[in-house]
């Protein structure tokens, strides 16, 4: 009996083995995912993108544009934001007003406001920004044209400024379009026509960059010249 006593005496000091524990598969992802990408140089970053027991994958810190050296892409030179606009709903956001009526110089003597809407557009396109004259634009046509329409549709703002310079251009505003760019060129040009030497007050004309303002110059003169023959404020 003693015999028996000690036994089960030395069998309950005995450390138990630990149950079997479930396998832990977020661990195993992680290992295989670690095993996979030993030679990668982002192992870390994308060890932190695995995600928690559901398996949902969570994106780190967002994103950023990859900075390449003199690799360049184009960028829309209107650096006008026009973003903030609230435009009214419509089934037809490309309606022109202006390209569904006609505009012979009969029926525009026969309706003065569309006259005046005309007129406005063309002498106001080059005294002020294009996004302004669209939401200006967009502010008459509601009061003197729109609510004698049959249709009554509202009429963008993009619209609006799109039918004077690509619906229905005219030399007038061809020659005004070239005159707000290459103004612009000018500007930034302007920008870099000097070079100072690091470290030091030396400075010097960047000669390649005087050649480019000099020959964007010469044309918008060109323009301006062909401008003043057309505007009717230029004649007085």
């Amino acid at each position: 009996m003693f015999g028996e006593d000690e036994e089960a005496y030395a069998q309950a000091r005995r450390p138990q083995q630990p149950a079997a524990r479930p396998r832990d598969l977020d661990a195993i992802a992680r290992q295989r995912f670690a095993e996979m990408h030993s030679s990668s140089d982002d192992d870390s970053e994308d060890m932190n993108m695995l995600g928690g027991r559901d398996g949902v994958i969570v994106g780190g810190a967002e994103e950023k544009a990859e900075h390449i050296a003199d690799q360049w892409e184009f960028h829309d030179f209107d650096q006008e934001d026009w973003s903030d606009i609230r435009e009214e709903y419509s089934d037809d956001p490309d309606y022109c007003y202006l390209c569904a009526c006609t505009q012979s110089d009969k029926e525009l003597e026969g309706n003065p406001n569309l006259k005046l809407y005309m007129t406005f557009l063309v002498e106001s396109y080059s005294k002020m920004t294009r996004k302004v004259l669209a939401i200006q634009g967009q502010k008459i046509y509601n009061d003197i044209l729109r609510p004698y329409t049959s249709a009554k549709k509202p009429m963008h703002c993009q619209t609006i400024i799109d039918h004077p310079e690509k619906h229905a251009p005219t030399v007038r505003i061809q020659l005004e379009h070239m005159n707000r760019t290459l103004n612009s060129c000018l500007m930034e040009q302007a920008k870099q026509l000097r070079q100072r030497e690091k470290g030091t007050a030396k400075t010097r004309l960047s000669t390649p960059n005087v050649n480019t303002y000099v020959k964007l110059a010469a044309f918008q003169n060109d323009v301006t010249s062909r401008l003043s023959k057309i505007r009717p404020d230029a004649k007085k």
